[in-house]
C-alpha cells in the first residue's frame, strides 16, 4: 500500500507576501481625507476634530493641525476663531509592510506613524516613542 501526501506551495504562505498583502490592503483603505476624532488623551476638542491627514494614490500627503491650546503653538500658526491653523503642508509619505506611514516633517525629521487598524471609516495609529506614546483614532470623510 502506497500512501502519497502532496504537499501544497501556496504564496499566501509566506509571511513576507502576506505582509505585502496587508501593506496593500492598507495602502488602498489609507486614501482620502482623515479628520481627529479621539486621542488616547481623550476625544478631539472642536479645534483638534478639524485637523486632518489627506492621503492619495501618488503617495502624496496633506496635513493640517488645528489646536486650541496656545501653549503648543509654534511658528506658522494663524489664529481663526478660537483655534489655531497651521499651514497647509503637502509631502511625500510611504507605507511600509509593517504597516507604518514613514515622512519628513517641516524640520526634517522622520515621523512614524504605525497603523494599528484600518477599514473603510476608521484608522487607528500610535506615535511617539516607547516611553510616551500617543493613539489616535482618525475618521474617513464620506
Amino acid at each position: 500500500m502506497v500512501i502519497a501526501t502532496i504537499l501544497s506551495c501556496n504564496k499566501d504562505d509566506d509571511p513576507e507576501m502576506e505582509d505585502a498583502h496587508l501593506a496593500e490592503s492598507s495602502q488602498e483603505l489609507l486614501i482620502g481625507k482623515w479628520f481627529y476624532n479621539v486621542t488616547s488623551n481623550g476625544d478631539a476638542s472642536a479645534c483638534e476634530a478639524q485637523s486632518y491627514y489627506n492621503f492619495t494614490d501618488t503617495q502624496k500627503l496633506e496635513y493640517q493641525l488645528v489646536i486650541d491650546d496656545f501653549g503648543l503653538v509654534v511658528g506658522g500658526y494663524e489664529l481663526i476663531g478660537d483655534c489655531y491653523v497651521s499651514p497647509v503642508t503637502s509631502i511625500n509619505y510611504s507605507l511600509n509592510t509593517t504597516n507604518e506611514i514613514q515622512f519628513l516633517n517641516e524640520y526634517e525629521d522622520t515621523i512614524t506613524l504605525k497603523i494599528v487598524s484600518i477599514n473603510e471609516t476608521t484608522l487607528v495609529f500610535t506615535k511617539g516613542t516607547l516611553d510616551d506614546t500617543t493613539t489616535y483614532i482618525l475618521m474617513k470623510e464620506l
